[in-house]
């Protein structure tokens, strides 16, 4: 009666799951060693104490057969580094799904931190700005100052800024003089970027002027608002 040949299969795995003993043609052994992989000129073994390559040249000839490459052993991998593999790769999917399912409560968080920068950058007012000939990087520094200045809390809005003082061509960005008076810290933000054509963001730590383009001269404007949805 022939053996089906997944039962062969399913034999072959089994074993290779199970510890044994190697003993090299120079007599050194290897107690309850597992199989961790075969290689095409040997294999890899894990004891209590590590993990040994050992060559098919220094193993006995019924070892050589039973693992050498083109046998029906070495034509699967180890049941063991399967499972391993099976084990890292579930722990992949885990990890992915995890990061899927906190995503929408990450996003909530991260809205919620804009909402309360936005909320402290409106309840500061400002009774009077006077700017005259100064650079955006100097008005935002007095801006930072006034809220640090006027915000109860006295921890202000960080105001960043994602550009240089020049453009990529070298033409510096154009000065500004300005006039306001009894307004918000946002709306004075505003004012600055809109002023010489720039953005305003507002992300989780602060306020943002940025521009993703500029072309000089003619000061194309990029100017808008993002601001995070109530």
């Amino acid at each position: 009666m022939s053996v089906p040949a997944f039962a062969i299969l399913i034999s072959c795995l089994a074993s290779a799951t199970l510890a044994d003993d190697f003993k090299t043609i120079n007599g050194k052994e290897y107690k309850n060693a597992t199989v961790f992989c075969v290689e095409p000129d040997g294999i890899v073994i894990k004891t209590k104490s590590g993990i040994s390559k050992l060559y098919f040249s220094e193993l006995p000839q019924e070892v050589q057969e039973r693992f050498h490459p083109g046998s029906q052993w070495s034509a699967q991998p180890p049941a063991q580094a399967n499972e391993e593999i099976g084990i890292t790769q579930q722990q992949k999917l885990e990890e992915d799904q995890k990061r899927e399912d906190e995503a929408p409560r990450n996003l909530e968080i991260e809205e919620q931190k804009q909402r309360a920068v936005l909320a402290k950058a409106e309840s500061i007012r400002i009774p009077y700005i006077e700017f005259r000939d100064v650079t955006v990087r100097e008005a935002v520094e007095f801006l930072a100052a006034q809220a640090h200045d006027r915000d109860p809390g006295g921890t202000g809005v960080v105001i960043g800024m994602s550009l240089n003082d020049t453009e990529p061509e070298g033409e510096p960005i154009p000065r500004l003089t300005l006039l306001l008076q009894d307004v918000t810290l946002f709306q004075a933000v505003i004012a600055v970027a809109q002023e010489i054509g720039l953005s305003v963001n507002v992300i989780s730590f602060g306020l943002d002027i940025y521009c993703v383009h500029r072309e000089f001269p003619g000061r194309v404007h990029c100017y808008e608002v993002s601001k995070p949805a109530p």
